[in-house]
């Protein structure tokens, strides 16, 4: 497959998933790809469950990886040998740092081996070095996301405390002119951010974080946080959306939406919750509006370092079907099916937490 091609394909399909309109309808073409063993899954995995900084917004915390934080190499192969040949994008880490996992490289070098089109990692960019930077533009990796919250030193060792902003440029500037040496766009580079209080204020600077550093995405999630586990009520609470008045908020909106469309045609993709460009609105409660029936079970899996699978991104209960390594694969499926029918017929919606439309799911 010709470098490029992979995501190239994503994005017509995506196009296309969009132009269907009906979720109902949309699961019935999943189906139907399932059925004649087409990949179409957005496979997310996490490696371990460490992480190696402290943000306000999370509970997690430094620790190390030790043994029994982490998929060893082998079971994380044999996952892969069940649930990767669906993956159409994988995503390896959704809420830990993937590269606390001693030999991380080889997990992706896996992934890569198997055939899957899309490979992605997030990370916080602090233990990025020349080995794995070299790594993702020789191989290539199709994409880095990046986590920036504060785009000025100030806010981000505030908010992302116990990182180092000067340490996480730098190591950003270093793949910029990797990628530049050797003629390469790849990895991407997406930058993954919150619509907080402080994003907000400096939205200008944060565009040009972006175009400084070559990111051909950037993507803002709502400030949705859970007041039970987090690292600092105090910072949150200063960055409250509800802080800024209904003029600043309607005037950001504009803002914004003037900017998506000039990056737009300097070919940089920003991702901003629906209600800015549709509604001219921004709440910390993000997508609201979506649909009661839900098709996000019919192509999304989560994967934590155990092997325990889930196919919602809220909080059912029921949504995580079991362990794909330790359980029946016929049980697995059947209560993956029985969930999915809870969700197109809405009877799950009522406890999602998330507000999510499922064609922003990618």
């Amino acid at each position: 497959m010709a470098r490029g091609t992979g995501m190239a394909e994503v994005r017509h399909l995506k196009k296309l998933y969009d132009l269907l309109g009906s979720d109902r309808l949309r699961a019935g073409v999943l189906q139907a790809a399932e059925a004649l063993g087409m990949r179409k899954n957005v496979l997310r995995m996490d490696t371990n469950d460490v992480c190696n900084i402290e943000c306000i917004m999370c509970e997690n915390r430094p620790q190390k990886c030790t043994e029994e934080h982490m998929m060893p190499l082998p079971r994380f192969n044999a996952l892969l040998e069940r649930v990767g040949p669906a993956a159409r994008l994988l995503y390896l880490s959704c809420s830990y740092e993937p590269l606390m996992t001693p030999g991380f490289i080889d997990y992706i070098a896996s992934a890569k081996d198997r055939g899957i089109p899309f490979v992605s990692f997030a990370t916080n960019g602090l233990l990025l070095d020349d080995t794995i930077m070299k790594f993702m533009v020789e191989r290539p990796v199709d994409e880095l996301v990046i986590s920036m919250n504060g785009f000025a030193r100030d806010d981000y060792h505030r908010i992302m405390f116990r990182s180092n902003f000067d340490a996480v440029t730098e190591k950003l500037a270093r793949l910029r002119e990797l990628k530049r040496s050797r003629n390469s766009a790849f990895p991407r580079l997406r930058v993954n951010t919150i619509l907080m209080k402080t994003n907000l204020l400096r939205f200008d600077e944060a565009m040009a974080f972006v175009e400084e550093y070559g990111a051909s995405t950037v993507q803002f999630r709502s400030f949705k946080v859970d007041e039970r586990h987090n690292n600092n009520p105090g910072e949150i609470a200063k960055e409250r959306l509800s802080r800024l008045a209904p003029a600043e908020i309607a005037s950001f909106a504009s803002h914004i939406r003037e900017k998506v469309h000039e990056l737009s045609r300097k070919g940089i993709t920003v991702i901003v919750p629906r209600e800015i460009l549709e509604k001219g609105t921004i709440s910390e409660a993000g997508d609201s509006s979506a649909r009661g029936s839900c098709s996000i079970p019919f192509f999304s899996q989560w994967v934590d370092f155990k092997g325990n699978l889930r196919i919602c991104c809220g909080e059912h209960e029921d949504s995580c079907i079991g362990n794909v390594i330790d359980d029946d694969p016929g049980e697995v499926r059947k209560k993956r099916d029985a969930f999915r029918a809870q969700a197109l017929s809405g009877k799950c919606r009522k406890n999602c937490t998330m507000f999510i439309n499922s064609s922003t799911m990618t």
